[in-house]
């Protein structure tokens, strides 16, 4: 029995030894702010998200460049090994002949070659200007995404730094816990040898103990996993060590997040829904842009070229080389192209009536889940205060019960009950503080405050 209350001892010193050797380590500190910024810079999800929106921007660039005339220089040199020939109705140019009467007679020459300038410009085309609205509609749609990816991160960064205090403050209780436990072992064995006590009052005295020390290194663990998750979110690799004095303190933190924020919101302001509802005007533009293709496309076209015949390649010659220029206006009518158009046009009917639906049920959600947050933060703010004042008293209690225990007043049962109502009190207070500021996050990303 006397070794297993010198182990006890010898642990809480070495538990004394490493926090402070980790104190010691810890040379760098770390803001909730810094946690939010460093995940914004380092996370590898909102940099592919700032990529697609660059993307998304060139693709409007693009877009946009089958507005520009295409202009180009063609150079072209041919032989013709064998020069093709055309039936001429020779017939109807000499009286003497049948008139259905024909002759083979060969066009061209051996040698032909070509060399100008092209050009053509789209004056209006309802395809073109449909693609460069949804382009211009995709970077809006692009850039709400980041939005969002980006309030995402600032959640859940923000949650792994308040979930690191709450472990923390957890590990400072199982501390505490530990050390009250011994200080239980070490009154109750003095009581067994002066024979005030039972034996198994001693034992149980024992496992109370034991039980503490293995919610210490629970406690630990909880600590060591809240740091690797904070640690993901902020975008460190995990084989790195990563143990920096977090500045901010629960008590600075609820102030900070008991204030500011606001009590109403425009639902459709927000990134989630904004996002759906510039998905639904992209319905409503390529709606728009079906019913535009029946118009006809209007195109101007101009060439500028010489052309070189003879049997002998002898380009240096001009005498050989004829002019060739032209300027065309093309008016394309759609037709037979309108029905396969008209089956679209019904189907992406039902796609936007489709998108306003789900807009409406969104909202609707929306409004549920804002309502059910801002309820949460007022309960759970008033639950603070209530578990802060009971975990006050409870403490009162333990100690009172300590100090009649050591005057032999009550059982070790009574002191186990006022150890276990701290305990409770501790936990009860510290889950009411990590639900108020994860409510407090939680309403700030759907809002997009």
């Amino acid at each position: 029995m006397k070794r297993k209350i010198l182990t006890g001892f010898l642990f809480l010193l070495t538990i004394s030894f490493t926090a402070s050797a980790q104190k010691d380590a810890e040379s760098s500190t770390l803001s909730f702010d810094n946690a939010i910024k460093e995940a914004l810079r380092n996370n590898p999800e909102l940099r592919i998200r700032e990529l697609n929106y660059k993307m998304s921007v060139e693709q409007l660039k693009e877009s946009k460049l089958q507005l520009v005339p295409q202009i180009y220089g063609r150079y072209d040199v041919r032989h013709n090994i064998i020069i093709p020939s055309t039936l001429v109705p020779v017939g109807k140019f000499n009286p003497s002949l049948p008139p259905d009467e024909t002759v083979p007679i060969k066009f061209g020459t051996s040698w032909y070659s070509g060399a100008g300038l092209f050009a053509s410009v789209s004056l209006f085309d309802p395809s073109i200007i449909g693609d460069i609205r949804e382009k211009n509609a995709s970077v809006a749609l692009s850039e709400l995404e980041r939005k969002i990816t980006e309030k995402d991160l600032e959640y859940q960064a923000g949650r792994a730094y308040i979930a690191c205090l709450i472990s923390s403050e957890q590990y400072d209780y199982a501390v505490e816990d530990t050390l009250n436990s011994y200080n239980q072992l070490m009154e109750t064995k003095r009581r067994v040898d002066g024979g005030f006590l039972k034996i198994t009052d001693l034992n149980q005295a024992v496992l109370n103990h034991n039980n503490a020390v293995s919610r210490l290194n629970d406690a630990k663990r909880i600590v060591n996993d809240s740091w690797k998750t904070l640690a993901y979110w902020m975008g460190y690799p995990q084989d790195q060590q990563f143990n920096p004095q977090l500045t901010d303190s629960l008590s600075v933190l609820i102030e900070r997040f008991s204030t500011g924020i606001k009590a109403e919101s425009d639902l459709l302001s927000t990134p989630e829904l904004a996002l759906l509802k510039k998905r639904t005007d992209i319905d409503n533009l390529r709606l728009r842009n079906i019913k535009y293709s029946f118009l006809p496309t209007v195109s101007l076209s101009a060439v500028y070229a010489g052309d070189f015949y003879n049997n002998n390649l002898r380009l240096s010659d001009k005498d050989y080389w004829f002019g060739n220029s032209n300027i065309s206006l093309s008016l394309k009518i759609p037709i037979t192209e309108g029905i396969s158009r008209v089956k679209k046009l019904s189907r992406q009917k039902l796609m936007v009536e489709t998108a306003g639906e789900d807009l409406l049920a969104e909202l609707n959600k929306k409004q549920l889940e804002l309502n059910r947050n801002r309820d949460n933060m007022i309960f759970y703010m008033k639950e603070m205060s209530l578990k802060d004042e009971n975990m006050k008293i409870s403490t009162s209690n333990y100690k009172a019960a300590f100090g009649l225990f050591r005057e032999g007043r009550i059982l070790p049962s009574e002191l186990t009950g006022a150890e276990l109502s701290l305990k409770q009190a501790k936990f009860d207070y510290l889950n009411s503080v990590f639900s108020f500021i994860e409510s407090v996050l939680e309403f700030k990303r759907i809002t997009g405050s």
